[in-house]
């Protein structure tokens, strides 16, 4: 699922605990909402750096320094958007405390695939926990296929236009 896609579902779901101002809750959901939310059918875009191997616990990252710029830029744009949409809809106000809050979507909605990279140079304890649950929680139904390309595109944009509504209601 896009980065996008993921902090648009954490601020559907989160949006109780911001009106009570609980950046904990506010985290905590987003977090749970991202596992939720990759373990409905959907497409990622392809990394160059990651060599997707079919044994979830042996993927590593290759690439030279040009793939990982890509690689980068690729899925910075994706939370980018993401972040800009977010704050477009619900338009808070600057303070320190509505920083927290949405900083809280923000970082809980991205987190797990944040943590992926870290897990595929170390993989230690607690990394190597929060992998096979991450890979559990995953759909083993992905969306890659040439046939499938605009059904995941499709999906991941009904599932965000879910939120905005929401978000908007």
């Amino acid at each position: 699922m896009t980065q996008a896609t993921h902090i648009l579902i954490a601020g559907a779901v989160a949006k109780p605990f911001i009106a009570l101002g609980n950046p904990l809750g506010v985290f905590v959901i987003s977090i749970v909402s991202h596992y939720i939310a990759d373990a409905i059918p959907h497409g990622d875009y392809p990394l160059r750096v990651v060599d997707d191997t079919t044994d979830a616990m042996n993927h590593t990252i290759n690439g030279d320094t040009k793939d990982k710029l890509i690689d980068i830029s690729k899925v910075a744009i994706d939370a980018s958007i993401g972040v800009a949409l977010l704050l477009a809809l619900y338009q808070p106000d600057i303070t320190a405390q509505n920083a927290v809050l949405f900083g809280a979507i923000i970082l809980g909605g991205m987190l797990p695939d944040i943590l992926q990279p870290f897990y595929f140079w170390f993989k230690n304890v607690p990394l190597t926990l929060l992998h096979r649950f991450h890979t559990f929680m995953h759909t083993s139904h992905r969306l890659v296929e040439m046939d499938y390309i605009k059904t995941a595109i499709i999906s991941q944009v009904m599932i965000a236009l879910l939120a905005i509504f929401y978000i908007l209601a």
